[in-house]
């Protein structure tokens, strides 16, 4: 799937704004964020005090002092509630924004003729492209369904949350840390799950990008030469003659099988992915 398209999604947006507004995301959240520059991004994971998943979503600086949060739908009240609940005299305010996001997919670079209040990078680790957020957003590049979005996200994108990344669930068991979490910032909160589990060679499983040339499908079971069950598919489609799906697997295994017989084989969900 070597095109270029956009899609038009829902996305919750939270901005978070003051003098203390940097200061105050730093010490709760997992990713660095004071020294994010005006126009950068990253995904970052919110954490409760015990280390499980609240939130995971792509921050954005702004300005100095202004922040935009944004995560899947459904999501955002939830994260600034959670962020809420430690704000206590801090100099920020949130705003949930009525914002919408344009998926712009197989594209370098963004052009005067793409309009939005915020671009953010997709850092989908096997194809380029952005994400335009605001009250109104356009593109010139071509449009397509959600359905031929998902089928890219599976194939070349990332795990999201409520489909592959769970509230709840462990960070290091999400298939994304190295891309969430800075392990050379100060304290945040949930750190010491991380941390520890880190230290002690990372977590039992992960979630994991599957390709077969058999239909896989959401639910199945993974298992190894044994019987032993290895893991479970959460999402699945079809792209071109292959089965793609992101589902969760014991660390360490790359073939394994559905129940059936049908061959598997596993992937991080950070490599690069090459054609074939």
């Amino acid at each position: 799937m070597n095109e270029v398209f956009s899609v038009l999604l829902k996305r919750d947006v939270l901005k978070v704004e003051g003098p203390e507004a940097a200061t105050f995301l730093q010490g709760q959240v997992s990713q660095e964020v004071e020294t994010l520059q005006p126009g950068q991004s990253a995904f970052s994971f919110l954490l409760e005090p015990r280390g499980q998943i609240e939130g995971f979503f792509r921050v954005s600086r702004a300005d100095t002092n202004l922040f935009y949060l944004d995560t899947e739908p459904m999501f955002g009240a939830a994260l600034r509630a959670s962020l809420e609940r430690f704000k206590l005299r801090t100099k920020a305010e949130f705003t949930d924004l009525e914002w919408e996001m344009l998926a712009v997919r197989g594209v370098d670079e963004i052009s005067e003729t793409f309009v939005a209040d915020l671009v953010a990078p997709a850092f989908w680790p096997g194809m380029a492209g952005f994400d335009l957020l605001g009250s109104s957003v356009s593109s010139p590049i071509r449009g397509e369904t959600p359905g031929f979005y998902e089928r890219a996200r599976l194939t070349y994108g990332l795990p999201i949350l409520g489909k592959e990344i769970m509230s709840g669930g462990i960070p290091n068991e999400s298939g994304v840390l190295a891309m969430a979490v800075s392990f050379n910032k100060g304290c945040y909160r949930g750190q010491e799950l991380v941390e520890r589990i880190s230290a002690r060679k990372g977590a039992r499983q992960q979630v994991q990008r599957f390709k077969s040339t058999e239909e896989l499908h959401a639910e199945d079971e993974l298992y190894g030469e044994n019987g032993e069950i290895l893991g479970k598919i959460y999402t699945a489609t079809i792209e071109g003659d292959f089965s793609v799906a992101m589902g969760v697997a014991k660390a360490g295994f790359v073939n394994m099988c559905t129940s059936d017989g049908s061959l598997v084989s596993s992937s991080p969900i950070l490599d690069e992915i090459v054609e074939r």
